[in-house]
């Protein structure tokens, strides 16, 4: 049994909270991140803005790749859903794993 959540709008809402940490996994590997703490703002709204914007405006606006997708604006909040579910989520994670400071 499928549910029309689970089937158009889920990988929406856990799009930012699956790719950002492995997206700041290799920037810390390849050098270019220099600390271990929570992604940043940043680091969490520009994948937000660029998916938005390729997925729901670019791709389904060219006709002649012919790739049957159709622009929903839930999907963008899905992904807003997502994004600030995981900052939340890891503000609080990366504060638990802070040394208390005496």
């Amino acid at each position: 049994m499928s549910t029309p959540f689970l089937r158009s709008h889920l990988n929406d809402v856990i799009c930012i909270p699956f790719w950002v940490p492995i997206m700041v996994w290799i920037t810390k590997t390849v050098g270019l991140r220099r600390h271990d703490c929570q992604p940043d703002a940043v680091e969490i709204v520009i994948p937000l803005l660029i998916w938005s914007a390729l997925f729901e405006v670019i791709i389904p606006s060219q006709t002649q790749w012919h790739i049957p997708t159709t622009a929903d604006p839930y999907d963008v909040l899905s992904y807003c859903l997502g994004s600030l579910g995981a900052a939340f989520f890891w503000k609080w994670y990366y504060r638990r794993r802070q040394p208390a400071v005496t």
